[in-house]
């Protein structure tokens, strides 16, 4: 989390976890780069290399499994649970896989 500068109530364990989160709040990530391009996404969780990787501003998601949501930006609500599960979602909200 070295660029927070409002963001709250975030755990970040892992080699560039969180890197760049900036106002986000509430979220978990564990796992080398978990979660690494997050910044105003709240209320996420990401446990594994490269789970949530490129989420930007999504909300409500939880990727569990190494690069599970990998490609998820904006997508809200989506549950990923398992080696590269919805790993090319981009924008899509509401999946469980």
């Amino acid at each position: 989390m070295i660029n927070n500068t409002t963001g709250g109530l975030n755990v970040a364990v892992g080699v560039n976890a969180m890197a760049l989160v900036t106002t986000a709040n509430h979220n978990v990530a564990v796992g080398a780069n978990s979660s690494n391009q997050n910044q105003t996404g709240s209320h996420n969780v990401a446990v594994g290399v490269n789970a949530l990787l490129t989420n930007t501003t999504a909300d409500g998601c939880v990727g569990i499994g190494k690069s599970a949501l990998l490609a998820n930006t904006t997508g809200k609500s989506n549950i990923a649970i398992g080696y590269e599960a919805l790993k090319t979602n981009d924008a899509g909200s509401k999946n469980i896989a």
